[in-house]
């Protein structure tokens, strides 16, 4: 599984219709709603949305978070679209038979990530 830090809407852009299939009809984690979300409320955060491929490069998981700096907490990692009207429907984006690779996968880009990787 690899694991790719996608940094740039454009890059979401291209994994439009693939994100769809993974929200499974949820309006508030479809694509759309994500970008327009981003649109609106992007200001001061960085993107910092995680896909995950397999071996064949299908895209079978995704985490869209942002992350932005907290005084407090120095570097903070939230999920994207996230406000008062959606706050019940963020999450990790894949498949029931995908679910355990991606999310030990993504746990371990989090953790190198946190360890003083390159992000």
């Amino acid at each position: 599984m690899r694991i790719q830090r996608i940094r740039d809407v454009g890059q979401l852009q291209t994994l439009a219709a693939s994100w769809d299939c993974l929200a499974h009809g949820v309006p508030f984690r479809s694509w759309a709603w994500s970008q327009a979300w981003w649109r609106q409320f992007s200001g001061g955060r960085e993107l910092y949305c995680l896909a995950a491929f397999d071996a064949g490069d299908t895209l079978v998981g995704l985490l869209p978070l942002l992350r932005e700096r907290s005084l407090a907490q120095g570097h903070v990692l939230r999920f994207m679209g996230n406000s008062r009207v959606a706050a019940a429907y963020p999450s990790l984006l894949t498949t029931p038979e995908h679910a355990l690779p991606v999310t030990l996968a993504l746990a371990e880009f989090l953790c190198q990530a946190a360890r003083g990787g390159d992000d």
